[in-house]
C-alpha cells in the first residue's frame, strides 16, 4: 500500500468504509466501520461532503466524515473474518500522507483524496 517510484504494491490505501445497512444511518455506518476496521473509538464526527459516485449509471452514494478520535493507540490488522477483511492500520504522520497523496504514491481511490485534502484544508480549525 505504500511504495517508492521502484515498487508497486497491489494493495489500496483507503478512508474506513462500509455499507449503510438498512435503519442505521451514514453516521453510525461511519462509527462502526472506525471501530471494526481500524479498533477505534469516535469522538465526534464531522460531515465532510456527500456525492454521487457515477450518476449517470447509479444511485449509490458516498458520504465521507472526519473523525476526531484518539490515534495514540492505533495499528494492527483489523476487520470482521465473516466479511472476509483483512485491514492493515497504517499510522503516519499528516505532512507524508500529503506529499504521497499529492505526488501519486498511493494506490487509492477518490473518496481518500477529496477526505485527505479537505482535512488539509480544514486541519488548523480542528485543533
Amino acid at each position: 500500500c505504500i511504495h517508492d517510484e521502484t515498487t508497486q504494491s497491489p494493495w489500496l490505501v483507503e478512508l474506513v468504509a462500509g455499507l449503510v445497512y438498512p435503519g442505521d444511518s451514514s453516521e453510525e455506518t461511519a462509527m462502526r466501520e472506525a471501530e471494526e476496521e481500524a479498533g477505534v473509538r469516535v469522538q465526534q464526527l464531522i460531515p465532510v461532503c456527500e456525492y454521487y459516485n457515477t450518476p449517470g449509471a447509479f444511485t449509490e452514494k458516498t458520504m465521507i466524515y472526519c473523525a476526531l478520535v484518539d490515534s495514540t493507540p492505533l495499528g494492527g490488522i483489523f476487520g470482521l473474518e465473516e466479511e472476509h477483511e483483512n485491514i492493515q492500520v497504517h499510522v503516519l504522520p499528516f505532512e507524508l500522507i500529503v506529499d504521497r497523496i499529492t505526488n501519486n504514491k498511493f494506490l487509492t481511490i477518490a473518496s481518500t483524496v477529496i477526505g485527505i485534502k479537505w482535512l488539509r484544508l480544514n486541519r488548523a480549525a480542528l485543533k
